[in-house]
């Protein structure tokens, strides 16, 4: 697949798990829990719509990896309904395709 658009990631580990109203997202930031098991953010295409993913929790599912550098990738790409958007994380990147 060919990469049409690329956006920068933060990913911000919370201790409290994920924050439960997408009011509180920040565009550009993906939430994780403490226990890397819930990830969150507004899509990163910029449709506003909220994504809540269950990660590491299913063997078939997402796969969130951390690398030493608090850089993160996502095994499993998302595909975002309402705007059609289509993307991959690797390495704090949001890859469009």
């Amino acid at each position: 697949m060919k990469t049409i658009k690329q956006v920068e990631v933060t990913p911000v580990f919370c201790e409290d798990g994920v924050p439960e109203i997408p009011s509180q997202y920040e565009e550009g930031k993906v939430y994780i829990s403490k226990n890397k098991d819930w990830m969150a953010h507004n899509c990163l295409f910029g449709c506003g719509s909220f994504i809540m993913l269950p990660v590491n929790q299913n063997p078939q599912g997402w796969q969130l990896e951390v690398d030493d550098n608090n850089k993160i990738s996502l095994i499993g790409s998302i595909l975002q309904y309402d705007c059609k958007a289509h993307y991959i994380i690797t390495k704090n990147k949001a890859n469009f395709v």
